[in-house]
């Protein structure tokens, strides 16, 4: 899949995408998402159907003539079938709305493809639904959040954690009936150091399993 992946991206671009027009498309798409969303402000939630209409700033890879998938209308009486879908519903209603794409880092024999639920001007973000936390999923996502910065050159990153409690098989669900979560976040520096000992720690475990 992450090879087909790869190849598409290189016929997309011509070559792997670099990070300074990465960083111009980031650019243009954090003003249209501000735009967009300071015009929703205004205007308010258009019918009363309608908990949130928001927007999805993630590439849709899918389709090369599509920069991203645009407006999504969050109905009440939506059912959440799988928690893939409950994972993204969470993100569109409580993740911060940024701008993203998809790098690939080269590291020893291994390319890594990095895409950041968001990208920021000096931090990149990741955002996790979980309905059962715990350590592992905590370090998961700042292990993630390490390379993302790294890929990005981004000094910092930013790691949301939301955590709901669901009754015990609660699909489907409406998003009306989605509860309230507890949101933790975490802030931190990064550096080249972070990104070695990771990646250093797959390797061995890699290898090892082989």
């Amino acid at each position: 899949m992450h090879q087909d992946e790869y190849k598409a991206d290189l016929e997309r671009y011509g070559g792997e995408l670099t990070l300074a027009e990465a960083n111009r498309r980031l650019a243009a798409d954090a003003n249209e998402i501000r735009e967009f969303l300071e015009v929703q402000q205004l205007d308010g939630p258009r019918g009363s159907e309608a908990r949130q209409l928001t927007l999805d700033p993630r590439w849709d890879h899918n389709d090369p003539n599509s920069k991203r998938l645009f407006e999504r209308k969050l109905i009440e009486d939506s059912p959440v079938s799988n928690y893939l879908e409950f994972g993204e519903v969470a993100q569109l209603i409580y993740g911060d709305k940024l701008p993203t794409a998809r790098l690939w880092v080269h590291w020893r024999d291994y390319v890594i493809g990095c895409v950041p639920d968001g990208v920021a001007t000096n931090y990149v973000y990741e955002f996790r639904a979980t309905t059962k936390m715990s350590s592992q999923t905590e370090e998961q996502a700042l292990r993630q959040a390490h390379l993302y910065s790294y890929a990005f050159k981004r000094p910092r990153f930013k790691v949301q954690i939301a955590q709901f409690r669901l009754p015990r098989n609660p699909f489907p669900l409406k998003v009306r009936d989605l509860p309230k979560p507890e949101i933790s976040t975490t802030l931190k520096n990064s550096t080249e150091e972070d990104f070695t000992r990771i990646m250093s720690e797959f390797d061995k475990a890699f290898r090892g399993a082989q």
